[in-house]
């Protein structure tokens, strides 16, 4: 994953990386707050929801090269070992 700091530079990863976050908190929010309304299924549909939305992300992440080229220099994280 491309990053600068701990947010992804590429679109694609920034727009699951922030949709996981903004699902996760949404989610969190109902689950403390139960008590005060909503529907007695928001905190379970809206958890279900950021699980979908991480899975998803988790996916795309590891479907992803690993050596991918960064500024014309090969990736730090996997070298390749030829034999």
């Amino acid at each position: 994953m491309t990053h600068n700091g701990s947010v992804p530079t590429d679109p694609d990863e920034r727009g699951l990386f922030t949709g996981c976050v903004g699902a996760v908190s949404h989610a969190s929010s109902h689950i403390v707050d139960k008590d005060l309304g909503g529907r007695a299924s928001d905190p379970w549909a809206l958890s279900g929801v950021a699980l979908i939305q991480l899975v998803g992300a988790a996916l795309r992440l590891r479907a992803k090269p690993r050596n991918e080229v960064e500024g014309g220099k090969p990736s730090a994280c996997r070298t390749e070992v030829r034999g």
